[in-house]
């Protein structure tokens, strides 16, 4: 009976085995030549990776390019409600002027019966000034009186 080991190792009847050379274990390695049909399909690979890396790039670029056509013409529509917007506060702004003219609030006053006053009548109280009217301070224009 031989043992496991591979060494020389004596057998029952003194015979001795010489060492046995280890095995390789899994399949011989070929030698690849060119002709193979795995370098074929690494030379196949190879183009086939640049074309679809350049195919992505170009898609990359033309939606960047759409975006940036897209946000003109959305800068383009922005400029022209900023335009309209300052001509309407332009037209607001004299519409106000308009409206706050004194001859025009003076023709107003006139349409709805009021009248000029026929003079001013200007009451000095110092002592009330002073003092106050009811706890309060009076101002420089709360003495004058109009009729």
């Amino acid at each position: 009976m031989q043992s496991a080991c591979p060494a020389q190792v004596p057998d029952f009847l003194g015979e001795s085995h010489p060492r046995l050379s280890p095995q390789p274990v899994g399949p011989a390695p070929r030698l690849r030549s060119s002709s193979s049909p795995a370098s074929r399909s690494r030379l196949w690979s190879l183009p086939l990776l640049a074309f679809l890396g350049i195919s992505v790039c170009v898609v990359l670029f033309l939606l960047q390019f759409s975006r940036i056509v897209q946000v003109q013409y959305e800068l383009a529509s922005k400029t022209r409600v900023h335009k309209q917007l300052l001509q309407e506060n332009a037209e607001l702004q004299l519409r106000i002027e308009q409206l706050s003219a004194l001859n025009r609030v003076e023709q107003k006053a006139l349409q709805l019966g009021m009248v000029h006053p026929q003079g001013w009548q200007l009451l000095e109280l110092p002592q009330l000034a002073r003092q106050g009217l009811g706890g309060k301070m009076a101002s420089a224009d709360s003495h004058r009186l109009t009729r």
